[in-house]
């Protein structure tokens, strides 16, 4: 004889569809530990702030403007998002002030560089790049001179002036956007007694 289970269908002769368990929120911080990420994340924000002129108030922007874009979508600002608003806003600030100094040089920054490399050339080269030499086979001359001329042409030397700007705006960019929204995200924490943007669980 087989044993008799209970049954869960309704009516209908369909079972009913258990509702969704939702994560258990995690429970806040205590007021002590919110008051010293509040306070420790506005002192380190400000440190930040003078030691990089004025850049990570220019990340904490970034942050903001990032959150406000988000928002005017209709979509859920992400960790991410809001890291890369950061970094790209100091990014992109930075290559600009720099790129502004270097069109203010006298004659341009273009000839400028021309003229460095023209009277680096005359030097002599150190000892260590003379032991070289003799080591590797003779020069050609004519070789030599057709280099030279490509690496001092004007567009190879605007196109070198470009990628430095680049790499140098990207680490600075890392370099300054990262710990001003890791400060953010610290006095959001304080605030709110959770990590703000936290990913969404799906039980």
């Amino acid at each position: 004889m087989q044993p008799s289970y209970p049954s869960f269908e309704s009516a209908d002769g369909f079972a009913p569809l258990a509702a969704p368990v939702r994560p258990p929120e995690p429970e806040k911080a205590s007021t002590g530990v919110r008051v010293l990420a509040v306070v420790g994340g506005i002192v380190a924000l400000l440190v930040g702030s003078l030691l990089s002129l004025g850049f990570g108030l220019v990340a904490l922007l970034g942050f903001g403007a990032t959150a406000l874009l988000v928002r005017a979508r209709r979509a859920r600002l992400t960790r991410r998002a809001s890291w890369i608003g950061a970094v790209l806003t100091v990014c992109i600030s930075f290559g600009g002030l720099v790129g502004w100094a270097m069109t203010q040089a006298p004659g341009g920054a273009v000839e400028s560089m021309q003229q460095s490399m023209d009277e680096a050339s005359r030097q002599p080269p150190p000892p260590i790049v003379r032991r070289l030499q003799r080591l590797g086979p003779p020069q050609n001359p004519r070789v030599q001179k057709g280099v030279d001329s490509v690496t001092r042409s004007r567009a190879f030397v605007l196109w070198t002036m470009v990628t430095m700007l680049v790499t140098m705006s990207l680490f600075f960019g890392l370099l300054v956007g990262t710990p001003a929204w890791g400060c953010a995200m610290l006095i959001g924490y304080g605030i709110s007694g959770r990590w703000p943007m936290a990913p969404v669980r799906v039980p």
